[in-house]
């Protein structure tokens, strides 16, 4: 699947720098972003939360890997690792 069929087309509203890709293309077909939970239809919402976080087209407004291992959804994980 397209990123662009789940996310949308970019537009410099939501990611300034798009135009300045080399492939970009003002031209191509306007699509609206669906919802993540489209496709993960069982991810609890702070999964939700976590894959709208790092799953941003804008790579300025996505969240980083070490944010993303610090986000709430990995908190049990945390809690595991720092009582072995």
């Amino acid at each position: 699947m397209s990123c662009t069929v789940q996310f949308g087309t970019p537009t410099p509203k939501t990611w300034p720098s798009v135009s300045e890709l080399p492939d970009y293309n003002d031209k191509f077909p306007k699509l609206k972003p669906k919802p993540i939970t489209n496709v993960v239809k069982n991810l609890d919402p702070l999964g939700v939360d976590l894959l709208e976080k790092i799953l941003v087209l804008d790579p300025a407004k996505r969240m980083s890997a070490k944010q993303a291992l610090l986000h709430p959804y990995f908190e049990d994980l945390q809690n595991h690792v720092r009582n072995m």
